[in-house]
């Protein structure tokens, strides 16, 4: 018998899931949020179709991310109508000028940190978005579990001060990839950041419990949490209520996840 997982029930009008990990976390959990994931994961699901949801996904999470964790700001913009009236320009809120800097690891994480390059570019000026990349790999021992992260190189275009940093990652497992990048540019890199904004499509407890734990400046946006490794009683009560939560095989895959999503757009399965 399969075992349903109550975070993946919608009600009318919800848009998302309640959980108890804090107000760090967001998981825009909504018809189309699930459905998008229900896509992603269907094992039919390949190149070029799946770079094109996956595009899209980020897209939405950009949308939402941007909005809760952008600066924005009272002003004056002119519209056309502004040629026929005086009336004819807009008073009010918008994203304001501000540092930005979109992280693309290497190599899940290369279409989506380019979504969230160019939606900056678009929003609010290429001058304010830059795109900086690590080249990561997991490390397994012999029993293939996950022991650590492997690093072959980094290209950082400068400093951090005073930026929202966005780290875009399909597939939160473990959150190793992600605890590393923070972790070198607080210790690595000019400048403190504004913040950090972890973007998954899925992620686990696991991974959740790991960044907020570690870092009080990290602020995590997802589509789906997984946890289907947990106990019919952890699935039945709102995630992050009781312990025992689980979305990792012994091997650190996401269940039910949507498998290598990094494999899959690369069409590269080694």
């Amino acid at each position: 018998m399969t075992i349903k997982d109550c975070a993946y029930r919608l009600s009318e009008g919800q848009h998302r899931l309640e959980h108890a990990y804090g107000e760090r976390v967001t998981f825009l959990h909504n018809p189309f949020a699930l459905s998008l994931m229900h896509r992603i994961g269907h094992p039919e699901c390949v190149q070029p179709a799946l770079g094109d949801y996956v595009r899209l996904g980020y897209q939405y999470l950009c949308a939402e991310a941007f909005s809760l964790h952008l600066k924005f700001s009272e002003r004056r913009v002119p519209t056309r109508m502004e040629a026929l009236t005086p009336a004819g320009a807009y008073h009010g809120d918008c994203f304001e000028a501000q540092s930005i800097v979109s992280v693309a690891i290497a190599r899940a994480g290369i279409v989506p940190s380019e979504v969230c390059f160019r939606m900056g570019a678009a929003l609010l000026g290429v001058e304010s978005i830059r795109q900086d990349h690590f080249a990561m790999a997991r490390q397994t021992n012999e029993a293939d579990e996950v022991v650590g992260v492997s690093v072959s190189g980094e290209k950082i275009g400068g400093d951090v001060e005073g930026a929202t940093i966005l780290l875009p990652d399909p597939m939160g497992a473990t959150g190793g990839s992600i605890d590393h990048a923070i972790r070198y540019y607080k210790q690595s890199v000019k400048g403190r950041a504004r913040r950090f904004v972890a973007l998954f499509l899925t992620c686990t407890p696991e991974c959740v419990k790991r960044l907020i734990e570690a870092h009080d400046d990290v602020h995590i946006v997802a589509l789906r949490l997984d946890r289907g490794v947990s106990s019919p009683e952890v699935l039945s009560h709102k995630p992050g209520v009781l312990n025992g939560e689980s979305g990792l095989t012994p091997t650190q895959y996401i269940v039910p996840g949507a498998g290598g999503v990094g494999e899959v757009l690369n069409n590269s399965f080694v």
